[in-house]
């Protein structure tokens, strides 16, 4: 009945991955669990580099991802009322640079805590039964999408997920995380700002489809700035796919060899894909 937060980076993850597969199907109850993942781009203090994200989508749990200080703070708050209210732990992920990084931030006022913690052995959800009192395994599995179409639906129009720029440009920039800044910093640096957008996303799964689109619509080529896997890339191709779109516009990223597979994202590598596509 209580919130509850588990902080974890890349490694953590292998060893919490067994319970956290389980956890999404049979929900947390009443109650609120907000799981940070770290990871480690170029792996400075790790034994590998890792790129967490895809556990989400594996495990069908809201996902955000902050690009600054500030936004740590208030999508991690938003990110417990979001589990609280549709039962089901959210994964925020960080990473090196932010994790590393200083900046004021506007705390608010903090609530009063007005929940006490109660086990019910009775209630306990097992995966080895055969039927619990949230009905059998594929009725679970069935809830669990619904509540991620609900999600969605609140991503479309969230405020973590903004938009820079000309409103028709010549080139859009889709990115999260890391990406931000650096394409902040890459269009700022070759005097662009007029006609390269941005689209930041805070909220990458589930993916945000009409807004993205409406985006797509608007441009003939995009660029995607993420680290460490095309993990946006591929959701970006998906939407447009999916899509109306006649004449749509031409994908650029990991998957065109405009940026790498590995390693942090830099100002100078979004400097450099743009050089040889604009």
């Amino acid at each position: 009945g209580l919130k509850s937060l588990a902080s974890m980076k890349n490694a953590g993850l292998n060893v919490a991955s067994d319970a956290l597969m389980h956890l999404n199907l049979a929900g947390i109850g009443k109650g609120a669990m907000v799981v940070i993942l770290c990871d480690d781009p170029q792996a400075h203090a790790s034994g590998d580099e890792m790129d967490t994200r895809h556990v989400a989508e594996i495990a069908d749990v809201p996902l955000l991802e902050p690009s600054d200080p500030q936004e740590a703070k208030d999508i991690t708050k938003f990110a417990f009322e979001l589990s609280d209210k549709f039962m089901t732990y959210c994964i925020v992920r960080g990473y090196t640079r932010l994790s590393h990084s200083r900046g004021r931030v506007i705390l608010g006022s903090l609530p009063e805590a007005d929940r006490k913690a109660s086990f019910d052995v009775s209630k306990l959800i097992t995966p080895y039964a055969t039927a619990t009192s949230t009905g059998f395994p594929p009725q679970r599995h069935s809830l669990l999408h619904e509540k991620m179409e609900k999600i969605r639906e609140i991503f479309e129009t969230s405020p973590f997920n903004l938009f820079t720029g000309p409103p028709d440009p010549d080139l859009l920039i889709i990115c999260s995380g890391s990406g931000w800044p650096c394409s902040m910093d890459a269009i700022e640096t070759l005097g662009l700002m007029n006609r390269i957008g941005i689209l930041k996303l805070g909220t990458l799964w589930p993916f945000p489809r009409k807004l993205v689109t409406e985006h797509l619509k608007k441009t003939k080529q995009v660029l995607v700035v993420e680290e460490v896997d095309p993990l946006i890339e591929g959701y970006v191709k998906q939407t447009l796919v999916d899509s109306d779109i006649s004449h749509p516009p031409k994908i650029f990223g990991k998957s065109s060899n405009h940026l790498n597979f590995y390693g942090e994202m830099t100002p100078d590598m979004v400097i450099s894909a743009l050089s040889r596509i604009y």
